[in-house]
């Protein structure tokens, strides 16, 4: 979605599911026309059983996000003819924390694909070069792989302070509910840490595994009275920043991620993070504006908690501060970015 605001200026085709993930409900009428998309964008909306090539013009480019769906992702590079250039981007669905999770599906898949070059003549998109590395090492013999990190989700907005008081803390976690976003780790962190804070969480995010969900959701229900948890649906981004504004720190204990809007979108709301060191974002305690920190250590998790429980409205506006100048400067870097992605789209093979 960031690359079409990015690139509104050009002609643009957006071929989409006509409900939204995990939903049975089409999107009406209203919701199609309250796209935010700018009005030279074209949106098609594809019903169950139809298929994306009949939109497939002559000498396209077709930019694809995701890696797994048979529909979106495989059915075009199977069909595709000379004319049609695809640049895939897997979106951090080749990492290996990734794979391992229903790998008895994928793991066959990635072996016949590796094995018959199934994409020598896909081009890739990866947003830096961990995730070009994990490209060819899963895949093997692909197309040019295009490295250009992700365009941020919001503008910046003005630092708004949020109040805070010793021993008190608001954690976010805005993410999906599932293993590879690993919230029941945390959740059993969060139910050994110190009992003189006061500890909220928010956790805002669908989920595909109602298994997953109701181990949460029993973690949940052993959590001390200290600790208190609400659970709520993901929501539009268009007031995400009020959101943050009411939370003191975001976190997310995520198996692995190829970038994390949500990370950026924290920081570039003024709100120190704690995640895991499986993102691109490292070295956050240097800077002032968070901890990464590893799975394998829970006692580090539940420290860098309590160390932001215990700050008062001093010591946590000088955290806050830095990690909103994080953001101006994440913010600073993507203005390059634009012209990164038009050589991408205008350079062929």
């Amino acid at each position: 979605m960031n690359i079409i605001f990015a690139l509104s200026d050009y002609s643009i085709k957006v071929i989409t599911s006509n409900k939204d993930w995990q939903s049975k409900n089409q999107y009406t009428d209203n919701e199609k026309q309250s796209n935010p998309f700018p009005k030279n964008i074209s949106i098609h909306y594809l019903n169950t059983n139809e298929s994306i090539i009949k939109y497939l013009g002559n000498d396209v480019t077709l930019y694809i996000n995701g890696f797994y769906s048979w529909k979106y992702n495989i059915l075009p590079i199977l069909v595709k003819r000379n004319d049609v250039r695809i640049i895939l981007a897997p979106t951090g669905m080749l990492k290996e924390s990734a794979i391992n999770l229903k790998s008895w599906k994928k793991r066959p898949f990635l072996y016949i694909a590796k094995s018959f070059k199934f994409y020598r003549n896909v081009e890739f998109h990866a947003t830096n070069e961990m995730e070009k590395e994990e490209i060819t090492r899963v895949l093997g013999s692909t197309g040019k792989i295009h490295v250009i990190d992700v365009l941020p989700k919001m503008k910046l907005e003005n630092y708004i302070q949020t109040k805070k008081s010793a021993n008190n803390l608001k954690l976010i976690y805005f993410s999906r509910i599932s293993p590879v976003k690993n919230l029941l780790f945390l959740l059993k962190c969060l139910g050994t840490v110190s009992k003189k804070a006061s500890i909220g969480i928010t956790i805002v995010g669908e989920s595909d595994d109602t298994s997953y969900l109701a181990k949460c959701k029993e973690q949940i229900n052993l959590l001390p009275a200290n600790i208190t948890v609400t659970l709520l649906p993901a929501f539009s981004n268009e007031h995400i920043h009020d959101f943050y504004s009411n939370h003191h720190v975001f976190i997310l204990p995520t198996l692995g991620e190829n970038y994390g809007h949500a990370i950026a979108e924290a920081f570039i709301s003024g709100k120190p993070v704690v995640i895991s060191d499986q993102t691109p974002w490292r070295n956050l305690e240097e800077r002032g504006v968070g901890f990464d920190l590893p799975l394998s250590d829970p006692q580090a998790w539940i420290n860098a908690i309590e160390f932001f429980a215990a700050m008062d409205q001093e010591e946590y506006d000088k955290w806050s501060y830095r990690a909103w100048e994080y953001g101006r400067e994440i913010q600073k870097n993507a203005e390059g970015l634009k012209e990164e992605y038009l050589n991408m789209f205008a350079n062929q093979k």
